[in-house]
C-alpha cells in the first residue's frame, strides 16, 4: 500500500520543482497549454497569478523543446537588463530610446546565448550539409567576434585606449634624423547601444537561420518597482511586449516561424497596462494564453486543479489505475469537509491556484506521512490549518509588494486582525479606524486600501439572496467575480487568512 510520504505533487516554486529529477514525468499536460504556447505564433504571453504555473510551465517547453533540437532558454530579468548597468550613462530614456534599447537588450541576450551554444548548434539537424555547415561557421564567427568586441572576455574592460607605434628610421641623404621616432596616439571608445542594433540584429538573424530557439522572459516583476528603468513602468511593459512581438514578426517573415520569444506576465499586471493602453487590448487577445484553474463549475475528480493532483500522483504511484480510481483510493473519506464538498473547501480555501493545493497537501503530508489516504480531521488539523494559513498569508505579502509599502500592508492586517470580524460593514470598519487612527499611521486612505485588499483577493463581498436563503459571495479573483468592491455589500476575509488573523 503506498503511503501519503511516497506521493510527489511537487513544489511551491516553479524553479525549484523544475529541476527535480522526475519534473518532465511528472508534469501535467492534459490542460494542453503546451500545444497552445508552442505551435501558436501569435502567442507570446503567458499570463496567470503567481503560482498559477507561468514559470513551470516555461521550463517544462524549455526541457522539452531542447530535446526536439531546439535552443531553447528560460531568462530572468537579469539576463534582460544587465545591460541597463553598462550601456546607460543618463538618468532616464526618452520613449523613442526605450524602443531601441529594448530591443537591444532581447537581442543581446540572444546573441549571447547563441554564442555559448555554438558546439550544440552545429549538431542541428537544420544544418545538413557542408554548404550550410560552412555558411553557419561564416556568420557565427561574425557573431562571436562582434559579440566579444563588444563585451570583451576577461576581468578587466578597457574603455579609452592608447596605441603607440614607433618607427625607427635610416633614411640617409635626408635631412630628418637617423633613428627618430614617430609616435601616434589613437583614443577608441566603444559605440553606443544605438548605434550597434542594426548590425547586431543582422548577426542574431543570420545564425537563427540554422537553429530553431525558443525563449523565455521570466521574473519581470521588479520592473514594478522602477528598480532597473526610471521611464515609467507602465511605458516599460508596454514598450517590451509591442519589442517581442515586433522581433517574433521578424522571425516569421524571414521563413523562421518556429522561433519565437515568449513573456511571462502576472495578470494583475497586464490587466493595469490594459487599463492604460488603448492600443494594448488586441495584442493582449490575439497573443496571450491566461492560466486559470477554477472556470469549471465541477466539483468532482474531473475539475482541473484536482485532475492535476491526480496526473502526478497517478504517474508517481499508481500508473495502473484510472484518475478516478485513485481519487476513490486517496480521497473517499473527504467527500464534505464543514459541510461543504471537497473540492470546493480546497477552492475556498486557496485562490484556485496549484501552488496552494500543493502546499496544503504537502504540509498535511509532512505530518501524516504514514497515512494511506486522506481524510477529512487531516483538512481541519489547527496545525495544518495554521502552517497553511501562514504560507497563504505570505504569498499575499510578496504579491502585493509591489503595489503597497510594506508598512500599509503590516497596518492594513494588524487592523482587521484588532477589528476582529470576519464579515463586517465598511461603516463599522471605518469608525473603528479612525478611533484608533494613531495606532495605523501607515494607512493613508483606508478606502483605496480596502478596495486593493478586494482586488488581490484577501476581502471579498458577502451578502443575503432572500430568493434562495443563502449568503452570497464574490471575489475579484474568480472569473465569474466583480473586479471591483460594493462598499453597500458586506466584506469578508478569505478564509486562508482568518487562521493568521485569530479569526478562528
Amino acid at each position: 500500500m503506498v503511503t501519503l510520504s511516497e506521493i510527489v505533487l511537487g513544489c511551491a516554486d516553479g524553479k525549484n520543482e523544475a529541476e527535480k529529477e522526475w519534473f518532465t514525468d511528472l508534469f501535467y499536460t492534459e490542460n494542453h497549454m503546451v500545444e497552445r504556447v508552442a505551435n501558436d505564433h501569435s502567442v507570446f504571453i503567458i499570463s496567470g497569478r503567481k503560482g498559477t504555473g507561468k514559470t513551470i510551465l516555461a521550463k517544462y517547453i524549455e526541457k522539452a523543446y531542447h530535446n526536439k533540437g531546439f535552443l531553447t532558454k528560460v531568462f530572468s530579468k537579469e539576463d534582460l537588463f544587465l545591460n541597463y548597468i553598462l550601456e546607460k550613462t543618463e538618468d532616464s530614456f526618452t520613449q523613442a530610446e526605450l524602443v531601441i534599447f529594448l530591443r537591444y537588450c532581447i537581442l543581446v541576450a540572444i546573441a549571447k546565448h547563441l554564442v555559448e551554444n555554438e558546439n550544440e548548434i552545429i549538431q542541428n539537424p537544420k544544418i545538413n550539409n557542408f554548404f550550410k555547415l560552412v555558411n553557419y561557421k561564416i556568420n557565427q564567427h561574425k557573431l562571436k567576434k562582434f559579440y566579444f568586441d563588444v563585451y570583451p572576455r576577461g576581468a578587466f574592460k578597457t574603455f579609452n585606449e592608447e596605441r603607440q607605434q614607433q618607427n625607427t628610421s635610416s633614411l640617409i641623404g635626408h635631412k630628418f634624423t637617423i633613428g627618430g621616432q614617430t609616435v601616434r596616439k589613437k583614443q577608441l571608445q566603444r559605440k553606443q547601444y544605438y548605434e550597434l542594433l542594426t548590425e547586431l540584429e543582422r548577426l542574431v538573424f543570420s545564425v537563427c537561420k540554422y537553429v530553431d530557439i525558443f525563449v523565455f522572459f521570466d521574473d519581470l516583476d521588479e520592473l514594478e518597482s522602477k528598480k532597473y528603468l526610471s521611464a515609467k513602468t507602465e511605458n516599460v511593459f508596454i514598450t517590451l511586449l509591442e519589442t517581442i512581438q515586433s522581433i517574433n514578426s521578424s522571425f516569421f517573415q524571414l521563413g523562421m516561424s518556429n522561433s519565437k520569444i515568449v513573456i511571462l506576465l502576472r495578470s494583475d499586471i497586464l490587466q493595469d497596462l490594459n487599463t492604460r493602453s488603448s492600443n494594448l487590448n488586441k495584442m493582449v487577445i490575439d497573443g496571450s494564453v491566461n492560466l486559470n484553474w477554477i472556470k469549471s463549475t465541477k466539483l468532482d475528480e474531473t475539475h482541473p486543479l484536482m485532475d492535476l493532483i491526480l496526473s502526478k500522483i497517478q504517474k508517481k504511484c499508481y500508473p495502473n489505475l484510472s484518475k478516478k480510481e485513485v481519487y476513490k483510493q486517496l480521497f473517499s473519506g473527504v467527500n464534505y469537509i464543514n459541510k461543504r464538498p471537497f473540492i470546493k473547501y480546497l477552492i475556498d480555501n486557496s485562490f484556485g491556484r496549484p501552488r496552494d493545493i500543493i502546499t496544503f497537501l504537502n504540509i498535511i503530508i509532512e505530518k501524516y506521512p504514514d497515512r494511506t489516504s486522506f481524510d477529512e480531521k487531516m483538512f481541519t488539523d489547527a496545525e495544518c490549518r495554521r502552517d497553511y494559513s501562514r504560507h497563504f498569508s505570505d504569498e499575499i505579502k510578496n504579491e502585493l509588494s509591489i503595489h503597497c509599502s510594506e508598512a500599509e500592508l503590516l497596518s492594513l492586517l494588524t487592523l482587521l486582525k484588532k477589528f476582529g470580524r470576519r464579515n463586517f460593514e465598511y461603516a463599522k470598519l471605518e469608525k473603528f479606524f479612525n478611533d484608533n487612527k494613531n495606532s495605523y499611521n501607515a494607512i493613508q486612505d483606508l478606502k483605496s486600501s480596502i478596495e486593493m485588499l478586494y482586488k488581490f483577493g484577501v476581502l471579498g463581498n458577502t451578502w443575503h439572496n432572500s430568493a434562495t436563503n443563502q449568503y452570497n459571495h464574490t471575489w475579484a479573483y474568480r472569473e465569474d467575480g466583480f473586479p471591483d468592491a460594493d462598499f453597500g455589500k458586506k466584506f469578508c476575509i478569505h478564509h486562508a487568512m482568518r487562521k493568521e488573523l485569530n479569526l478562528i
